[in-house]
């Protein structure tokens, strides 16, 4: 297994059989050197090696699991997905409410001691972080999860497609994952929303019959909200 060293800026590999691509590790801030889907470490260790009999990985699972020794400490497992689901489903950023909150429901035959209760779960792509974590049994039966966000700390770059992703962990060192939709209000679209209240009423005034049809109607106003967000500043 090739020995990889990471700093805030650049990765150092050192001696034969090392790669010079990012290994794609989970989630290097916390010292998680467990690794992505996508890792380029994977089924990428000595191919010719061979495990002693139960050898395992710093989880305590399986050393090689798909055929072939993934490179660094961890063999990869391919992560569980999961029924998730977040409220508000609309967040308007300038609201007075408090919270965004997501609810993760673990399949049938996981419990609650199943759960790395010590490793916090987190939005993968978004500087979030979670302000409380809840783990119950449901009303089905189900391990459920509650993970609640402060909407004040919560932002959004402009590539944001309003996917998020939580990411867990169980006590064997599996990873589960649960995504959901989420729209995010900005001022801009604030901005529209406003407008579009008088449009109808005083588009005559506006000179709004933007598609010449001869009567203003919502196709000028769909016209007119497609260029409004290229144009309007935030």
């Amino acid at each position: 297994v090739s020995e990889i060293y990471v700093e805030p800026t650049c990765i150092i590999t050192l001696g034969e059989g090392n790669i010079d691509s990012d290994p794609l590790f989970l989630n290097t801030s916390s010292g998680d050197y467990h690794l992505l889907p996508d890792s380029p470490c994977i089924d990428a260790g000595d191919p010719n090696y061979v495990p002693e009999p139960n050898e395992t990985d710093l989880d305590g699972n399986q050393r090689v699991i798909s055929g072939l020794i993934d490179m660094g400490a961890y063999e990869f497992i391919p992560r569980i997905e999961v029924a998730m689901r977040l409220t508000p489903q609309v967040v308007n950023c300038r609201s007075k409410g408090k919270w965004i909150k997501a609810h993760l429901v673990l399949p049938e035959g996981i419990g609650i001691n199943d759960v790395n209760a010590n490793v916090q779960v987190w939005p993968e792509s978004l500087n979030v972080i979670p302000q409380y974590v809840n783990i119950f049994i449901n009303e089905d039966n189900l391990v459920e999860i509650e993970v609640t966000f402060n909407r004040a700390d919560f932002s959004v770059s402009d590539s944001f497609d309003g996917t998020i992703t939580i990411i867990g962990t169980l006590t064997t060192g599996q990873y589960f994952y649960g995504t959901d939709t989420i729209r995010i209000i900005t001022n801009k679209q604030q901005q529209l929303t406003n407008f579009a209240s008088q449009w109808l009423r005083t588009g005559p005034d506006l000179n709004a019959d933007l598609d010449n049809s001869g009567h203003v109607d919502f196709k000028d106003f769909s016209i007119f909200a497609n260029n409004w967000c290229d144009v309007c500043p935030e």
